[in-house]
């Protein structure tokens, strides 16, 4: 796993008080309503816009600033055996004092005895516990954030950029065997659903499918056409895609407890069925994550 770091705004003109350019720090690191870090850290300036890096026992950290801003993205890595240990994005953060802060967490830095407090330290302000968001894997043209696992489905965000930004779509996969699946994809205009199964992938062309719920009555005719959509990491589902201003499929994939489709192979008809345990979960974090 590669290290992560964060760099926070550490202009001394603009952080008041400031740490050092580079040296030693009082740092604070929090995240999910926990402290994660507290105490000496080394520092260290990286750009002229004012992005630095920490690094103390079991933890490593960035803030990369937006030029010109009081703003800029957050990482770290946790080795510290406090809060859940990995490489995380805490996400946006905005300047306050010392400190770069969101919803997530925050993390401060100041010069050796100038932290606020009875002997230059205090507790922080608790934080609201809200899960954070792991650090994005290039996969692609694309960077995969996890955000979300929910029994069998995980839900990942996929961003054209590496700070996770701009959006390209949420997902929301199960898979039920080797080749086989349910996927919900979102974005802000489109949200697709579909499946894998046995040769839908043997051909490109649209597959003209019947679907149904549960107990439904089977459309007497193979009348929606499921395109071939391949996933960032080059897995091929079928899928039908529906604009986000139309009532479309949702309620009936959060609702439902089955979910069928129908076509034909080698001439004969064939049927997959798929449980939606967990999907209404599952499809409210793809719609949080797109939002």
């Amino acid at each position: 796993m590669q290290s992560l770091s964060f760099a926070l705004f550490c202009g001394a003109a603009l952080l008041v008080p400031a740490a050092a350019s580079a040296g030693p720090a009082e740092c604070l690191v929090e995240a999910e309503g926990q402290t994660i870090f507290d105490g000496r850290c080394d520092f260290k300036g990286t750009d002229k816009d004012g992005s630095f890096e920490i690094s103390g026992a079991g933890l490593t950290g960035s803030v990369m600033v937006d030029p010109g801003a009081a703003t800029g993205i957050a990482f770290y890595e946790n080795r510290t055996g406090r809060g859940k240990n990995g490489s995380w994005r805490l996400g946006d953060v905005d300047r306050d004092g010392a400190c770069w802060k969101n919803q997530y967490g925050r993390i401060c830095a100041w010069t050796l005895g100038t932290r606020p407090g009875q002997g230059g330290r205090r507790a922080a302000d608790p934080v609201r516990a809200t899960p954070v968001r792991q650090a994005g894997e290039r996969v692609g043209e694309r960077y995969r954030f996890p955000y979300a696992r929910l029994g069998e489905w995980e839900v990942a965000r996929y961003t054209f950029d590496p700070a996770g930004r701009k959006l390209d779509h949420c997902s929301a996969i199960k898979m039920t065997g080797s080749e086989e699946g349910l996927r919900v994809v979102s974005n802000l205009e489109n949200t697709a659903y579909g499946f894998s199964g046995y040769a839908t992938a043997a051909s490109p062309a649209p597959l003209a499918v019947a679907w149904w719920f549960d107990n439904d009555p089977r459309p007497v005719h193979y009348q929606t056409a499921m395109t071939v959509d391949r996933d960032p990491e080059g897995f091929d589902w079928r899928m039908l895609f529906e604009t986000n201003d139309e009532p479309g499929s949702a309620d009936s994939v959060m609702n439902s407890n089955v979910v069928h489709y129908a076509y034909v192979v080698d001439g004969q008809d064939h049927v997959e069925s798929f449980s939606l345990a967990g999907s209404n979960a599952a499809l409210k974090a793809v719609f949080d994550c797109r939002d």
